[in-house]
């Protein structure tokens, strides 16, 4: 199962007043529907429309705070939904949503059967409830196969179909229609014609698999203006990592004008879309005002979302922000400490340097406990050149004073031989017995 953020196609401004006959979207997607739909995009969301909007919901019923519900996902992460005006829902019943997944779904059979067997509990862990597959697979329309799932239960008494089309090699688009049993068939019909839409979109496109080769060989090979050309096809069909690589030229200047205003609009599409690189990209203009007017407290939050994804950059920024007050509410240097780890985990050195600044204060404070941590950054490599002598004798040092951590460490390095220490069994008992 691809793992998608609610970003969805943006799709053409419809009618407030009128239930849409053609879907139109900016993905260069035209539907005829076979019934009378609702679409509901950002324009519908607008502070001009919302009360057009939420009269628009009321009457196939869905209540105000659940059209609130559905109108901040729209605002908040660009949400398109189509709602079957035929059958009134109660909540985010009868509608379907398209969606942008930064990522790859199965693209031939043995890839879908592989996916579907780790499925269900994907789902049930996503949902926290029993969520039973009825079908899944990968489905053939003009000549074109696609992943395929249906389960229901995820929502009480709710069947969900999902389909998911590989664009380009970073870039997913998915439709999930969602209706109580009774009404499958009608949201099932729609979403096979969304299908046929999309992969007429997709016979007709550029082929964005060879263009991502060729982009990726002309970089190796500093060709960068060919590089930038083939870039350009894969950020108009929306492909976060291109999208991320142009905002590098357009920030540094590379082959096109440097153009800091576009660098940001540019990291931003690709934020939207998932991509944590660009998200910390993002945080770092709005924490010195780069491309946008200084905002301390959005940095934070896009240095948690991209730490939260496991970049280290983004780790050790937080981490920054968190250890000075800036940004938040109030210092928490524990906290900063957990999140420099993280990073220096993954090798990053500004990381594993801040946390050495740290224990070492401690450390000419008179705190013994900060000898423990520090030894297991040398210890293990965390962000610095591994150090296993100097590990040891901070640790004998901390064990020394009454740290027990560092006491039962020394017993099982020497015990077990670990870090390229060659095993000794009287080392180890005397620590064990110390």
């Amino acid at each position: 199962m691809i793992k998608y953020s609610l970003l969805t196609v943006a799709l053409a401004v419809m009618p407030l007043n009128l239930a849409a006959k053609t879907f139109n979207s900016e993905f260069n997607i035209s539907v005829d529907l076979n019934s009378d739909w609702l679409a509901l995009g950002k324009n519908q969301a607008s502070k001009n429309n919302l009360t057009a909007t939420m009269d628009a919901l009321k009457k196939i019923g869905i209540k105000k705070e659940k059209a609130e519900k559905i109108l901040a996902r729209i605002q908040g992460a660009n949400v398109e939904y189509l709602f079957d005006t035929t059958q009134p829902g109660t909540d985010f019943n009868n509608n379907i949503s398209i969606q942008r997944g930064s990522g790859a779904t199965a693209r031939t059979k043995e890839q879908a059967e592989s996916a579907c067997k780790t499925l269900e509990p994907e789902l049930q862990k996503l949902y926290k409830e029993k969520v039973s597959i009825t079908q899944c697979g990968m489905i053939n329309i003009d000549n074109h196969s696609f992943m395929s799932y249906e389960y229901k239960d995820a929502i009480p008494g709710i069947v969900t179909i999902q389909h998911e089309f590989q664009i380009t090699p970073n870039l997913t688009l998915i439709t999930i229609g969602g209706t109580k049993a009774d009404s499958v068939e009608r949201i099932r019909s729609t979403q096979k014609d969304i299908a046929r839409a999309i992969i007429k979109y997709i016979k007709s496109s550029p082929d964005f698999f060879k263009a991502t080769e060729k982009a990726a060989k002309a970089m190796q090979q500093e060709k960068y203006d060919a590089a930038f050309t083939q870039l350009k096809i894969l950020a108009k069909a929306g492909d976060p990592e291109a999208l991320f690589n142009l905002a590098v030229f357009y920030e540094h200047g590379k082959v096109v004008k440097k153009d800091i205003n576009k660098a940001f609009k540019t990291y931003n599409q690709a934020a939207k879309l998932g991509h944590r690189h660009a998200i910390t990209k993002l945080g770092e203009f709005y924490l010195k005002g780069i491309g946008t007017k200084k905002d301390p407290k959005t940095a934070a939050r896009m240095f948690f979302q991209a730490g939260m994804m496991g970049d280290p950059v983004a780790q050790n920024s937080f981490a920054t922000m968190l250890f000075n007050g800036e940004g938040i509410k109030k210092k928490d240097p524990e906290k900063a400490l957990q999140w420099f780890a993280e990073s220096a985990k993954q090798g990053y050195p500004p990381a594993a340097q801040n946390l050495i600044k740290i224990y070492e204060a401690e450390i000419k404070n008179k705190n013994t406990k900060a000898y423990h941590p520090l030894a297991m950054i040398y210890l293990q490599g965390a962000g610095v050149k591994q150090d296993t002598d100097k590990a040891l004798k901070l640790l004998e040092k901390a064990a020394f004073d009454g740290v027990e951590e560092s006491r039962k460490a020394l017993h099982e390095i020497y015990s077990k031989g670990l870090f390229g220490v060659a095993k000794n069994e009287a080392k180890a008992n005397a620590w064990k017995q110390q």
